[in-house]
């Protein structure tokens, strides 16, 4: 696992996320990491590399899960900054992508900007 954590740093660097090989590789080093009790260091930093390129995980169901898992790990601020960097009009059409704009209105605990980035795209998508 060790040599992994430096090839994702690698990969990330060269700007590789929207690959789905490297998208799977992550999902199972975090799961990886995940099964070992705590949220280890080296997720949390992966967390910390990744949290600017979340789009960029959800072209496949490995990302969604990275995704999902790394923004459950990043703290308020973090979440804050990933949810006003969507593209949520976009998101909302995507097959995959979608279901990361609902794991964000279940789990963010900021109301406000989850009405007001996501919900009114939503709803100007649906009057459209």
């Amino acid at each position: 696992m060790d040599k992994l954590d430096g090839i994702i740093q690698k990969l990330m660097d060269k700007g590789l996320a929207r690959l789905s090989i490297v998208q799977a590789i992550i999902s199972d080093f975090v799961g990886a990491q995940s099964q070992e009790g705590d949220v280890s260091d080296k997720v949390k930093d992966l967390a910390q590399a990744i949290k600017e390129k979340v789009p960029s995980l959800l072209a496949s169901k490995p990302g969604l899960s990275v995704a999902c898992g790394i923004f459950s790990i990043l703290d308020a601020k973090d979440r804050k900054t990933v949810v006003k960097s969507l593209p949520v009009e976009e998101m909302l059409t995507n097959k995959i992508a979608h279901l990361f704009l609902i794991h964000i209105v279940t789990t963010l605990d900021d109301t406000q900007l989850t009405k007001k980035k996501i919900l009114n795209e939503a709803l100007k998508m649906v009057d459209d």
